[in-house]
């Protein structure tokens, strides 16, 4: 696995948790786990102390927002109209 891979494969299944503190905790511990797996393998100091920032950040500090999770979660009734959406980011943009 990739150093890339190692992190996009951590943040998906860290919002796979959904802000349940006990899968958090479980996440957090298999990362670990998979992050000592893959330096011990290449022997990267880099990778082993960035990937654990990253863990931790995660775990203490990121909260996961239901955009994150799917984009299914936005129901008809908030969209009230398309052509307002779209003066309101005309107005912004332009």
């Amino acid at each position: 696995m990739s150093e890339c891979g190692f992190y996009i494969n951590t943040f998906d299944e860290f919002i796979k948790t959904n802000n349940n503190e006990n899968e958090k905790a479980l996440w957090k511990m298999k990362a670990i786990v998979e992050l000592m797996k893959l330096t011990k393998e290449n022997d990267q100091g880099d990778l082993c102390e960035n990937g654990l920032r990253m863990i931790m950040l995660l775990h203490n500090n990121f909260v996961i927002y239901p955009f994150d999770i799917n984009t299914s979660c936005v129901s008809k009734e908030t969209v009230v109209n398309d052509n307002e959406f779209v003066s309101i980011l005309k107005s912004e943009f332009i």
